[in-house]
């Protein structure tokens, strides 16, 4: 995503972020979910932090200011 950051136009990489933090935290959801024992607390804890980190990006393309091009 890091190369099509810089490849893609401002609009079309705003709205792919929006996209893919959206399917990334959903699927790190299930992950936790699907995790629930003691010996996967490793698996919960890199998911919980993965879900922040793609929710906090969700938001920021979300709140982005838009340019015209």
């Amino acid at each position: 995503m890091t190369f099509l950051s810089v490849l893609l136009e401002a609009r079309l990489n705003r709205i792919l972020n929006i996209i893919m933090g959206l399917f990334f935290t959903l699927v790190m959801l299930l992950v936790i979910a699907a995790s629930i024992d003691r010996w996967m607390i490793f698996y919960i804890y890199l998911g919980a932090a993965e879900v922040i980190i793609t929710s906090l990006i969700t938001v920021y393309a979300w709140q982005w200011p838009k340019t015209e091009e």
